[in-house]
């Protein structure tokens, strides 16, 4: 249910960005200006290095879309994501525990295939961080 909160929120922040097509860059911009920053101040206090791919607002719309409608999206050349695995571990820092690529068998011929094992915890966590910022930030602007 947490990925409904980018929809949510991004609908409301971006009032010009309204109805389906415009659905994914509502999603991508709201996780860029809430959900991002608050990862990439956690990343620099524990200062993580480690090689593994960012679970960027783009990344994040295709996991929501494949939870959503069981659909694989192609992100481009270079970011399609063919298969998430969500980790319920608590370990760890970061949204992606483990990415890769694999051979696998389709019915007529070996195919690469990319793979990210989510972090469910740590996800969920700063989607809602995000959202908790957003309200109070919407409701400072409001006068009383």
């Amino acid at each position: 249910m947490a990925m409904v909160i980018p929809d949510a929120c991004g609908s409301d922040k971006f009032p010009e960005l309204q109805g389906n097509s415009h659905s994914k860059e509502r999603f991508i911009k709201w996780f860029h200006s809430y959900v991002d920053p608050i990862y990439n101040m956690i990343s620099f206090y524990y200062g993580k290095k480690d090689d593994t791919p960012e679970m960027d607002g783009e990344t994040t719309y295709c996991l929501r879309c494949s939870l959503f409608h069981e659909a694989k999206l192609e992100l481009g050349e270079k970011a399609r994501v063919d298969e998430f695995v969500i980790d319920s571990t608590r370990s760890g820092m970061g949204f992606i525990s483990q990415s890769g690529t694999d051979l696998r068998w389709n019915g007529k011929e070996y195919a690469k295939v990319r793979y990210i094992y989510v972090r469910a915890y740590p996800l969920i966590q700063f989607i809602v961080e995000g959202a908790e910022n957003y309200l109070r930030e919407k409701t400072r602007a409001c006068p009383q």
